[in-house]
């Protein structure tokens, strides 16, 4: 939920000592990040612009250039500042703030969550333990009115911003949505006053939003569900079910309960295929020993057992090839599909400053990729429903799950971006570790 909270003036707030603070700003193309170095700068303050480019460079005396994608370059940086006094007590990152600026996937990635990881790895690398503010801004990354054009891959920002504060004590971390932006738009120096506010302001707010001329607090309320909570509600009785992940413990308690409430033709995704058929009946014989390939195939057999026509296809869900091949051989064997459940998934773990690119990359690519994969090879289709599977490290804070928060901040995002355009019933669910399956019970075995 989201709630009305008091508007912020910079003009109004005492800055005191501050306008001799250092201030590192990570340039937008928008024309915000201007502004708020022109601010800082008429008031006194010394000010370090970073902009996006090929290569790590200094820019005259007061700038550098660099690729937010590559960590040589936030050390480099942290290098060139020095240590201690001179060291940006307070960091403006607007790199997630694009307006009307195409930006790829992988290039929104960059700037939203490995930059914003590789930051916080260089400035602890320097071993900082003086107090440093940073406020990431994106534009159109959270719903709050309900009209935003949300672009999901900016939301992965909550990864770093709610984690890095977590495993680095002295750096304090809020994140700023803004409303989408265009280039050269008449409000920069307004929204650089409330930023600049922002990075000075104390207070707990992690999450904020400006719409309008009006500032919003992110908040968890309680609530009562009301509906229809009869078994198979919303489920059509023969009905078409894709589960990726669909041979993980998740997604077969999923396909279960499916099976059990209707007759369903279920259509199970995992990252390995099953032995033949023929083999099934004595796998130890065919040399099949492996107990998870023992109580997968188990799992199949019960959800036959209930009456359900089970399809098993084994795809990568990042792969957008074989995505769209298993999406193809469903319709060519069933002609059509009425829901979606997106369960599959890598379990995260590992403090920020070991983490490294491939390992995050692993925990994204099932979501964030997968899910790109998964929409683009239903694009001719519209399921009537459509859950994805996130998790609690979606609206928490987690210590050591800097890549898990992101992906599951991003699924959030879809299920919202999704639902607004009225394309299916999108739901993310967040769960909370299942006791006897799924992803940490197996990490555990």
């Amino acid at each position: 939920s989201w709630k009305r909270a008091p508007s912020l003036n910079g003009d109004s707030i005492a800055f005191g000592e501050r306008p001799r603070e250092r201030w590192l700003v990570f340039a937008d193309a928008c024309g915000v990040a201007e502004a708020v170095v022109g601010i800082m700068r008429s008031r006194g303050a010394a000010v370090v612009e970073v902009r996006v480019g090929d290569e790590f460079a200094a820019r005259g005396d007061t700038g550098f250039t660099l690729d937010p994608g590559r960590p040589e370059h936030y050390e480099a940086l942290m290098k060139a500042l020095g240590n201690g006094a001179d060291f940006p007590s307070r960091i403006v990152h607007l790199l997630g703030v694009t307006g009307s600026n195409p930006a790829s996937r992988e290039n929104l990635l960059e700037r939203c969550f490995y930059g914003p990881m590789f930051l916080a790895q260089a400035i602890g690398h320097f071993d900082m333990t003086a107090r440093t503010s940073v406020v990431f801004v994106s534009d159109d990354a959270q719903e709050v009115t309900g009209d935003e054009r949300i672009c999901p891959e900016k939301s992965t920002l909550l990864g770093p911003s709610r984690v890095i504060p977590l495993e680095y004590p002295n750096i304090r971390c809020r994140l700023v949505d803004l409303p989408a932006l265009g280039t050269g738009t008449s409000r920069t120096d307004w929204i650089a006053d409330r930023l600049i506010s922002e990075a000075v302001l104390d207070d707990d707010a992690s999450v904020v939003a400006y719409r309008g001329r009006h500032r919003w607090l992110q908040s968890l309320d309680r609530v009562s569900l009301q509906g229809d909570a009869r078994p198979g509600g919303g489920l059509r009785d023969g009905g078409v079910y894709l589960v990726t992940g669909g041979l993980g413990g998740i997604g077969l308690a999923l396909a279960k309960g499916i099976a059990t409430d209707v007759r369903a033709n279920l259509v199970l995704l995992g990252r390995s295929a099953l032995p033949p058929r023929t083999q099934w009946e004595d796998l130890p014989a065919a040399g099949m020993t492996d107990e998870a390939i023992t109580r997968r195939v188990a799992a199949v057999q019960e959800l036959e057992a209930l009456g359900a026509d089970v399809m098993v296809v084994a795809a990568d869900v990042s792969d957008v090839d074989q995505m769209q091949h298993a999406v193809d051989a469903a319709r060519q064997r069933y002609g059509e599909i009425n829901g979606v459940i997106h369960a599959a998934g890598v379990a995260g773990g590992g403090v920020i400053r070991l983490k490294t690119r491939e390992a995050a990359q692993q925990v994204l690519a099932p979501k964030v990729q997968g899910t790109c994969a998964l929409l683009d090879a239903l694009a001719e289709w519209k399921p009537e429903i459509f859950l994805l599977c996130s998790s609690l490290a979606a609206i928490t804070e987690i210590p050591g799950q800097i890549d898990y928060s992101g992906a599951y901040a991003y699924l959030y995002a879809v299920a919202q971006a999704h639902s607004l355009v009225g394309a299916a019933s999108a739901v993310s669910v967040n769960w909370d570790t299942w006791r006897e399956s799924g992803m940490a019970v197996d990490a555990i075995m």
